[in-house]
């Protein structure tokens, strides 16, 4: 079967519905917690992983275990868009660093971008994901990750070059959350940092700025600011998110074990900045190492790494909080200056999954095409697979099986046997190595009984700079919800 890719098209698959069947995985429940962190399984960054929250059930499961875990604030967002987590980590095994798109059961597939360092991810919903590179060479930029994989580069108001927070000044940034009523990323400083609202000097406050964007996202056309003094010792953001009235929570960590106001509203109009609530009076306030707010215990909840515990907070509340039970280790070391980051799901629930197996071949450059699923996979459902980081213009193809395979084939490995295949042609500058891409809508067959079957594909490129003239992209597993 061969088709463009620029239309929808369906499987023939209807006659494997007695097949045999990958195990479902659970899907995601509405209000899990979601927490990233190096200490999670040991007291080094050696260790580390996610672990999946019940809030609702107190439950607590590892979803993911790294080899290695990046000790960045925010280095995790949910995706509703993708349906998934977005993390960095060398995972599953020891490898580069990559950006992975993750389920609530550890089902993960790389989105490549091999030894970067991705932080402060704030997804739209639409495909967007705002984020900072902390290996930029110029400090202060915005990029984004677009609906189909490619990394982009937020310009100023002109659209003639990149949009960049005081040029030429050290600029990290250290949390952002996009706004949807106001199109707008909400982006905190430490005060540590040169940040203040009078334009570039050293600010001893928390402070926040709001960029508001053009209607496709791609500018940047004019900045806003607010500071908010929350501690004599130094305040560090460590959590961003949207509270329920739509302004913008700011978590904060302070080197005091004082009650202090380390949770702060921002209302995304005025900004104006007010205490949420205040924590402390008690030993381990200043070790509040990440927050969020959670809909399903209407508050604000935070990780205390020294008591290894999560507290909430509710409008106005101060003092130690309220208590929501874990049956998990959240920290391993009961230290006070732990990196981690804490998310809640906010999407569809779904028992289908796209998971990631096997490695890819490179081509020019020395980048090698990924393939990556978005949407819920479930019977009679409309997904997207997508191509990404192949050659610019490239032509190819995708092949479809029912069954992994490990074949050497081009130099490399095919992953799926070819008993269905489909014709792409990859957009991006032509020739141009990683810069190709093509989205790829699938229809699933209305069949219920077909839950738990899975699908393997594999996509192969034309490529010159690959070792026989074929770039492979690793495999992916589409299973059936």
């Amino acid at each position: 079967m061969h088709v463009a890719a620029a239309v929808s098209f369906s499987l023939p698959i209807a006659a494997l519905a007695c097949s045999a069947a990958a195990a479902t995985a659970q899907s995601y429940q509405q209000g899990d917690l979601f927490l990233y962190s190096p200490a999670l399984t040991s007291i080094s960054s050696s260790g580390g992983g996610v672990l999946r929250i019940g809030t609702a059930t107190g439950t607590g499961a590892l979803v993911a275990q790294f080899p290695s875990t990046a000790a960045i604030k925010h280095a995790m967002a949910f995706d509703p868009y993708r349906n998934a987590l977005l993390f960095m980590a060398s995972y599953p095994t020891p490898a580069a660093r990559q950006l992975w798109q993750c389920d609530g059961d550890g089902n993960a597939q790389s989105l490549g971008f091999d030894g970067r360092s991705f932080a402060s991810m704030a997804p739209v919903g639409d495909g967007r994901v705002y984020l900072r590179d902390l290996l930029d060479s110029t400090p202060g930029l915005i990029r984004y990750l677009d609906a189909d994989n490619q990394l982009r580069t937020l310009l100023d108001a002109s659209g003639a070059a990149p949009f960049e927070f005081f040029p030429g000044l050290p600029t990290n940034y250290e949390g952002m959350v996009y706004h949807a009523p106001s199109n707008s990323l909400f982006v905190a400083w430490g005060s540590s940092q040169t940040s203040d609202c009078g334009g570039g000097g050293l600010s001893s406050s928390l402070v926040v700025r709001r960029v508001s964007l053009s209607a496709d996202g791609a500018r940047a056309l004019a900045v806003a600011c607010t500071e908010y003094d929350v501690s004599a010792s130094g305040e560090v953001p460590v959590g961003m998110d949207l509270l329920p009235d739509g302004s913008v929570l700011v978590v904060v960590d302070t080197n005091s074990n004082a009650a202090e106001p380390r949770m702060v509203r921002i209302d995304p109009t005025t900004m104006v900045a007010s205490p949420w609530a205040s924590n402390g009076s008690y030993v381990g306030a200043a070790a509040t190492n990440a927050g969020c707010y959670s809909s399903v215990a209407s508050a604000v909840v935070v990780l205390d790494t020294f008591a290894d515990m999560l507290r909430t907070f509710t409008l106005g509340q101060a003092g130690g909080g309220g208590g929501l039970p874990v049956s998990a280790t959240l920290s391993w070391g009961g230290s006070s200056g732990e990196i981690a980051t804490l998310v809640e799901y906010d999407g569809t629930p779904c028992s289908g999954y796209f998971d990631g197996y096997g490695d890819g071949l490179a081509g020019t450059g020395g980048v090698a095409p990924r393939l990556s699923g978005v949407g819920c996979v479930l019977p009679g459902a409309t997904v997207d697979l997508k191509v990404s980081s192949g050659l610019g213009g490239g032509i190819g193809l995708l092949a479809f099986g029912f069954a992994p395979i490990s074949v050497p084939l081009f130099g490399g490995t095919l992953l799926a046997p070819p008993e269905a295949t489909v014709t792409i042609l990859l957009q991006g500058a032509p020739f141009a190595a990683g810069e190709g891409f093509t989205t790829l809508p699938l229809t699933l067959p209305n069949i219920p009984t077909l839950t738990g079957t899975s699908i393997f594909a594999q996509g192969a490129v034309l490529d010159p700079g690959a070792l026989q003239g074929i770039s492979l992209t690793p495999g992916l597993q589409i299973t059936i919800g």
